[in-house]
């Protein structure tokens, strides 16, 4: 294992020549996409809901003494809000192998902020997918890719998107098509059975960091062993996530994973996988999504609510600022995607 690496995470970044150039491009890239969409505008991705639900976030008093910055510093509980997805930029059926995603916006926080944004002043987002990976390495080959989807979609229609992601990576990022595509092989069971990851680093305190949420065991212990396909199959996953909370809440570990080897634990690469053998994940607290009654007329408007809403990485403490051109990739395009769906409603 490599020498911890003494410097602070701000140190660790090594924006690339004409980075900036590549983000402005990917914005527009963007909003060209989402023009071409139908109305009110999407999400650019991670589109679909499959449930928005109310949670608790309790920060575990166990915790290492090196976890205790931004909303892990104190014990505590916070009131938070999840919203679980499927990862296309489109309505697609639950039944339609895809990324799974999972974002977090917890409440009540209070601090130096990461990034200054009307409206965002009390919140701490976490956004992730059940991949621990990237797919693309940086800034420039997002343009790349995103080239590639308004190419076919100019010339397909919205049937061209995938074509675009396809031949994007067949020729260009083969082996992590491979990997992505045999984790979507076969579709999810349930949102609650999945572990997510946020891919990209982020500050932890004076360290860097990647987070992941885990779910316990009791998640999968109410899923029928043989699912069946019935007439609403297309948003099977808002009914087995109803059904779950129905009967019962759920619980996800909250871990952190140090960056402690500074050659294969890259800051501006996170198409690498940080080796949980060469850097155990640790524990700093729990989430527990509440039982609830996802059908209920409460449970619909704020369902409503929720869709409006924006998760982003940058609502966020600067003691959790997210690390890394992909990162400094999102802070442009989700504030202007968000910008343009607002104004498209």
């Amino acid at each position: 294992m490599g020498e911890q690496d003494p410097r602070t995470e701000l140190d660790l970044e090594n924006p690339p020549h004409g980075e900036a150039e590549d983000i402005e491009a990917c914005v527009r890239l963007i909003q060209e996409i989402m023009r071409l969409g139908p109305r009110p505008m999407m999400r650019g991705q991670h589109a679909k809901s499959t449930g928005d639900v109310k949670a608790r976030l309790i920060v575990d008093p166990a915790r290492p003494a090196e976890t205790r910055f931004g909303i892990f510093e104190s014990d505590r509980t916070y009131d938070a809000i999840v919203r679980f997805s499927n990862g296309a930029g489109s309505m697609s059926p639950d039944t339609r192998a895809d990324a799974r995603g999972m974002a977090i916006k917890v409440l009540g926080v209070s601090g130096p902020r990461a990034f200054e944004e009307a409206g965002d002043t009390d919140t701490q987002d976490f956004v992730m997918i059940n991949f621990p990976q990237f797919p693309v390495r940086n800034a420039h080959e997002y343009r790349k890719f995103m080239e590639s989807r308004l190419k076919y979609i100019g010339l397909l229609g919205q049937a061209g998107n995938a074509i675009g992601q396809l031949l994007f990576f067949v020729p260009f990022r083969l082996g992590q098509f491979l990997r992505v595509g045999r984790k979507l092989i076969g579709t999810s069971r349930s949102p609650l059975v999945e572990r997510y990851w946020s891919m990209s680093p982020y500050r932890l305190g004076p360290r860097a960091i990647k987070f992941s949420l885990v779910p316990h065991p009791v998640n999968s212990e109410a899923l029928p062993a043989n699912p069946s396909k019935d007439v609403h199959s297309a948003d099977q996953l808002s009914r087995v996530l109803a059904d779950h909370l129905r009967a019962e809440e759920a619980r996800f570990d909250f871990v952190v994973q140090f960056r402690n080897d500074p050659k294969s634990m890259p800051i501006e690469d996170p198409t690498v996988l940080w080796d949980e053998s060469i850097s155990k994940p640790v524990k700093v607290a729990t989430l527990i999504i509440d039982q609830a009654d996802l059908n209920s007329p409460e449970s619909i408007a704020f369902r409503k609510e929720v869709e409006a809403m924006s998760f982003n990485p940058w609502h966020a403490l600067e003691a959790h600022r997210p690390l890394g051109g992909i990162n400094r990739l999102r802070k442009r395009v989700y504030q202007e995607s968000t910008k343009l769906r607002r104004e498209s409603s």
